[in-house]
Order: structure tokens, then C-alpha cells, then sequence
């Protein structure tokens, strides 16, 4: 096999695998939150939908990729890029936690969100590294 010439198929994997997983880990946060009594529940919604700006972290990772590609240096924008992306999945997780544990849930609740949201981490991890794999090809 020539040099490399394996890094667009398992890259591509490992982002189908780790997109997969992202999206099973999401289904079963979204059961445990909707098992919720009504007033924990709107009080999750609350607290949790503030994870949603970590959107603008992946949007910045991407365009500091983006960024540095364009200044010639796209291998090292590639590795800053992944390494805010996996820092931002860590912390999501983190917060996820906190934020329930902080909602009066169960400790068994909390600790079924801990394994949903770190599966969620990790699912995340296995994703970035397929895209960076996948983009490092020769």
C-alpha cells in the first residue's frame, strides 16, 4: 500500500463512527432529560441550553484552521484546531455534569448523564480525529 493512501478511508470511518456514536450518546441524554419531572425539566432546559454557544468555539476553531491554511501553515492549523475541539468537547461534558447535579436530580440521574455526556466526549474525540486524519492525507 503507497504511503498514506490509507488515511482517506480510516478518516472517513473514524468520522462516520464517532458521528454515529455522537448522535446515539445525543438520544440517550435526550431520554434521561425527558424523564425528568416537569419542573426539573424546565429548569434542565434552562440551564443546559447555555451549552449551546459552545457552538461558537467550533466555529472559531474551524476559522483559526481556516486562517492559518490560508498563512501556509495548515498542518499546524489543523492541530490547533483539534485540540480546541477536543477541549471544547471536555468541557461541554464537564458542564453538562455540573449543571445537572446542580438541578436536585438523583444521584443515579446524574451518573447516567456523566456516562452519556463523556460517551458524548468521546464520540466527539473519535469524530475529530477522522476529520483530521482524513484532511492530513497526502
Amino acid at each position: 500500500m503507497a504511503h498514506g493512501t490509507w488515511m482517506g478511508p480510516v478518516g472517513m470511518a473514524l468520522a462516520l463512527l464517532g458521528g454515529g456514536a455522537l448522535f446515539a450518546a445525543q438520544r440517550r441524554l435526550a431520554r434521561i432529560y425527558a424523564a425528568l419531572p416537569p419542573d426539573q425539566l424546565a429548569a434542565a432546559d434552562l440551564s443546559l441550553g447555555r451549552l449551546q454557544y459552545a457552538i461558537a468555539v467550533v466555529v472559531g476553531a474551524v476559522v483559526v484552521y481556516f486562517e492559518a491554511r490560508s498563512l501556509g501553515h495548515g498542518v499546524e492549523g489543523l492541530y490547533a484546531c483539534v485540540a480546541l475541539l477536543y477541549a471544547n468537547a471536555a468541557v461541554v461534558a464537564f458542564l453538562r455534569v455540573r449543571f445537572t447535579r446542580a438541578l436536585g436530580v438523583g444521584d443515579e440521574v446524574v451518573a447516567q448523564v456523566a456516562r452519556a455526556a463523556w460517551a458524548q466526549a468521546l464520540a466527539s474525540w473519535i469524530g475529530f480525529a477522522g476529520c483530521a486524519i482524513y484532511l492530513l492525507r497526502p
